[in-house]
C-alpha cells in the first residue's frame, strides 16, 4: 500500500510523533501489480476462469475476444514514482502513455503527453485503460467518477 491517507495526522502531531516516508521504495512492485490488473482486464481472466470452472467453453466471437495491450493508450493519473514505473512497463509493451501530473512537464522518453489536472478530460478521451496513482487527499478524493469514466474510449467488451 502506498500513501499516507490512513494516518491520523492530528493525533501524530498531538503526541509529537514524526512520520517518515520511503517515497518510491515500492514503486516497481506497485507498478507491476497495476499492470497485472490491466492484463487481467484485457484478457478477461476473471470471466474466463469462472466459465471454465463451470465447464463452459467460451467460443470466439467479437464479443468474447481478448484485448491486446500493444498499441492501446494508457492514461496514468498521477505521474510520480509509481506512475513513471507504470509508464515504463506499458511503453515496453508497445502502449502509448498519456499522463497527468500536478506540475506539467514536457513529454519524456516514456509519455507522449504529460499535462496537469486541467488536461484530465483530454487524457481520458484518449485512454483505453486508466491507472490512478494519485495520493488520496481531500483534493483528489472522487476525482474520477462516472461522468469522467464516460469520457474514455469505449472497450470492445
Amino acid at each position: 500500500m502506498a500513501g499516507v491517507d490512513r494516518f491520523n495526522f492530528d493525533l501524530l502531531k498531538k503526541r509529537n510523533i514524526l512520520l517518515a516516508s520511503a517515497k518510491g521504495c515500492n514503486a516497481r512492485e506497485v507498478a507491476e501489480h497495476a499492470l497485472a490488473l490491466s492484463f487481467a482486464l484485457a484478457k478477461r481472466i476473471s470471466f474466463m476462469d469462472k466459465m471454465l470452472k463451470k465447464d463452459n467453453w467460451v467460443p470466439w466471437t467479437p464479443e468474447t475476444m481478448l484485448d491486446d495491450l500493444k498499441d492501446k493508450n494508457i492514461g496514468i493519473i498521477g505521474y510520480g514514482c509509481i506512475g513513471r514505473e507504470i509508464g515504463k512497463l506499458c511503453k515496453s509493451l508497445g502502449m502509448n502513455v498519456y499522463a497527468i501530473k500536478r506540475t506539467p512537464m514536457p513529454p519524456d522518453n516514456i509519455a507522449e503527453f504529460i499535462g496537469d489536472m486541467d488536461s484530465l478530460d483530454y487524457v481520458l478521451s484518449l485512454s483505453d485503460y486508466v491507472i490512478i496513482t494519485l495520493p488520496l487527499t481531500p483534493q483528489t478524493r472522487g476525482i474520477i467518477n462516472e461522468e469522467k469514466l464516460k469520457k474514455m474510449k469505449k472497450l470492445l467488451f
